[in-house]
């Protein structure tokens, strides 16, 4: 029965080493205005970055802070609903907005 765990473990493995670079390669596209700046490349990257969220490991990377700030950077270019999924979906976005939060009151 742990082998069972295994085999539906194993293909998620390389996704969550995988991250780091598509969301570096993502903050680039955002913060040149390449095409993620239109509308249709806005809706593309959120799917993304959602797409990452779900498959971000649930330890903490090396640069992982740096990450997040370049990220909260770019969250004005989405819209409102956009912007709440993104920090719903992405752990380390979550929980630094759970600190500024807790910061606040």
């Amino acid at each position: 029965q742990s082998f069972y765990w295994l085999e539906l473990s194993a293909p998620f493995a390389p996704m969550a080493v995988e991250c780091m670079p598509k969301m570096k390669t993502i903050l680039l596209h955002l913060e040149h205005g390449d095409s993620a700046a239109s509308a249709a490349g806005l809706a593309q990257t959120h799917k993304e970055l959602l797409e990452l969220g779900h498959a971000w490991p649930v330890e903490v990377a090396q640069d992982e802070a740096r990450v997040v700030e370049r990220l909260i950077l770019q969250l004005p270019k989405f819209s409102c609903v956009q912007q709440q999924s993104i920090v719903a979906a992405l752990r380390p976005l979550r929980e630094r907005v759970s600190q500024k939060m807790a910061e606040t009151t």
